[in-house]
Parts: C-alpha cells; structure tokens; sequence
C-alpha cells in the first residue's frame, strides 16, 4: 500500500469562518463519494485523550470544530486563519487532511491529504475528481500528488542542492514537480511530448504518466527533471506566500 500525498497551497488570503466551514463541508462531501475509506470523518484531539471526535460533512456540524481551532491553533498563523486536522480513523489504513485555511498574512493557506488507503481508491480518474473539487473549493495556486516514497526520494536527492541555494540566497522556495502537478495558469510553456497537460477549471494539470511514479524508475525521474527545469524557469512552481 504506497501511500499518497496531496498538497494544495496559496498565498495570503482572509476567508470567514463561514467561507472556511462552507469550503471543508463541500470538500468532504466530495470525497465521502470515493467509497468506504472515506465515508466517515472525525476532528483529531489530543486533549485531554488522543481520539477522534466524529463529524458530518455539513456546515453545522463542522462549524463549532472550525470556529474552536481559531482559538486553540490559529495564533500560530501570521495574520489569523483556521488550522485544524480531521483524519478517517486512528489506525495504519486511513486518510488524514490538514487544513490551514483563511489567513491572509504571509504565512498563506494549504491543504494537506494524505492517503494510506487500498490503491484501488485512488486511480487516476478518481484522484483527478478530487483534484477538480479541491480547485472548486479552495482555488489553490499550487497543487502537488506524490507517492510518498517518490516524494521522500526526490527530497533526499535534492537537499543539498537546496541547502546551498538557501545558503546563498538563491532560494526561490520552487516545489518538487509532482507526478500530478496543478499549476494556477492559462497556459504553460512547452513540455515534453511525453508529459500530458490536461485542464481543470482555468488552471493545467501536468500529468507525468496516468499510473504513480516509482523512486526506481530512472527514466521517469529524468522526465520529471526536464518537466521541473522547464516550469521553474517560468517561475510556476514557487511556493505560494
């Protein structure tokens, strides 16, 4: 089971708590539709008992949960927000999302889901769905699916160089191209013909191949190298501030 991460981020921007509670309620009405791993849903605690407390993917039932994590963790963002985290369950096989949502300080706003669920509920097709709702609801600027070693693979690689272009001041915070990467933006620059494009509401979907890239397939990483150049050139894969 080679879990999946799902990050969608953008800059500063000050959403109410209704316009948050709306966003997260409309986003898990969308995934409860991919099947049994995601029908049920529970805010995580971890006082005063580690568990989780169920929630309904509905406004009035998120609400009181949203409206508490701005007292208990939005201090913690620059300029306000929301910062909570809901998970499916408390075991190996579940789905976790991380929301830090509504400030519009510099800090900005991102949503983190990540999948440790049976591969067959997330196929392409599904996670492409998920990724047109989760344009819908949060209009990122950025959004990123890795595999997780993929990901971790591509972070070890890759470390160095960006320590020293920290160091230097060279760093521009680019992210790692993702195997499915969704960048904010009419058009794009010319990519390999092996890569295919694909468009979802007013922004691209860059698909590296329809099946999740392997940290062993050389091939494919020099793909996703040659992908990554091309974008950061045009300064599409800057983290949003």
């Amino acid at each position: 089971m080679e879990p999946l991460i799902l990050t969608a981020a953008w800059g500063g921007r000050e959403a109410s708590l209704d316009e948050c509670v709306a966003d997260a309620a409309r986003w898990l009405r969308a995934i409860t539709l991919l099947g049994a791993p995601f029908g049920r849903w529970g805010f995580l605690q971890t006082d005063p008992d580690y568990g989780l407390v169920p929630v309904e993917a509905t406004t009035a039932s998120l609400r009181p949960f949203i409206e508490r994590a701005k007292d208990d963790y939005g201090a913690d963002m620059v300029g306000g927000g929301f910062k909570t985290t809901l998970a499916t369950s408390l075991g190996d096989e579940r789905a976790v999302l991380r929301l830090s949502v509504g400030a519009p300080g510099r800090s900005g706003n991102c949503v983190n889901l990540e999948l440790r669920v049976p591969s067959q509920h997330f196929d392409y097709a599904t996670l492409k769905n998920l990724l047109a709702e989760t344009v819908a609801c949060w209009r990122p600027t950025l959004m990123l699916v890795w595999p997780e070693r993929f990901l971790q693979f591509q972070i070890r690689r890759r470390a160095g160089a960006k320590a020293s272009a920290y160091a230097s001041g060279t760093d521009n915070w680019n992210l790692d191209l993702g195997w499915l990467t969704y960048i904010a933006t009419p058009q794009l620059p010319a990519l390999p013909e092996e890569v295919r494009v694909e468009r979802i509401a007013e922004g691209q979907l860059v698909v590296l191949s329809e099946a999740p890239v392997r940290e062993d397939d050389f091939a494919m990483m020099r793909l996703a190298d040659r992908v990554e150049e091309t974008l950061n050139a045009a300064g599409l894969l800057r983290s949003p501030r």
